[in-house]
């Protein structure tokens, strides 16, 4: 008779045939190089993989591609639990309930779905590196206001705005020149700004530039986009007796 407190539910097995499971080509990446795999390694070496890895009927890895790999390089067994019908949608939850995924992480998922408006924003990541990943996405979805869109880049809806790639790279390029003379070029609320800015009827980007470069002092940090526009509009209207732009 089986005990009614506890009793057996799930098999774990183990195997040393780790070419056999299969890394979700859209899950995100193991980086062999890490600290995660270097503690990990030292647990694993000392106590053994004390937690199971979980596939489903595939042998794709939903939770556990961190302890297979650290396996592998250990020679020992992976140890693992099946469950039938898990996708890729079920590695994000599980993750999720551990560590929520990176921009990066879903970035990358993303492309190699084969997004192209996530590829776009990872060349364009790579072209401008001194800008960070968020920064790329606002200058591609050249959005100016500050609405909150984490929720739809995550779920895949990120799109490069229309108004192309070529007013992007424009606008990365000024950054890099603030950049020399203002340390929070990248935050999001002046990054959004900024492209207010950009978009506002009558701007001229030379008037800027030249205000800019005579008061280095111009832009200084703010605690939310409304105190950057006024900063940016103080700037770019100092010592103007007409032509002056309105932000606020």
């Amino acid at each position: 008779m089986s005990d009614p407190i506890k009793h057996s539910v799930d098999s774990v097995w183990e195997s040393s045939d780790y070419d056999s499971f299969i890394i979700m080509k859209d899950n995100r990446n193991v980086v062999l190089n890490s600290r995660k795999i270097d503690n990990l390694r030292k647990s694993m070496a000392t106590f053994g993989q004390i937690i199971p890895g979980i596939v489903n009927e595939k042998n794709e890895i939903i939770d556990g591609q961190h302890r297979l790999t650290v396996a592998k390089l250990l020679r020992i067994p992976f140890k693992f639990i099946i469950y039938e019908g898990l996708t890729i949608a079920s590695v994000i939850e599980v993750n999720n309930s551990q560590k929520a995924w990176t921009m990066e992480d879903y970035m990358n998922s993303y492309i190699a779905q084969g997004n192209t408006h996530y590829m776009a924003l990872d060349r364009f990541h790579k072209n401008f590196d001194k800008l960070s990943l968020i920064t790329c996405r606002v200058l591609l979805e050249n959005r100016s206001n500050s609405s909150n869109t984490d929720s739809r880049f995550s779920e895949g809806g990120f799109v490069v705005n229309p108004k192309g790639l070529a007013f992007a790279v424009h606008v990365a390029a000024v950054l890099y020149k603030i950049a020399e003379v203002y340390k929070g070029y990248n935050k999001h609320s002046f990054v959004s700004a900024l492209l207010c800015m950009f978009n506002t009827e009558g701007f001229k980007e030379e008037i800027f530039l030249n205000h800019l470069s005579n008061n280095r002092q111009g832009i200084y940090d703010c605690i939310n986009r409304a105190g950057y526009l006024r900063c940016l509009e103080e700037l770019y209207n100092y010592g103007m007796g007409k032509n002056r732009i309105r932000l606020i």
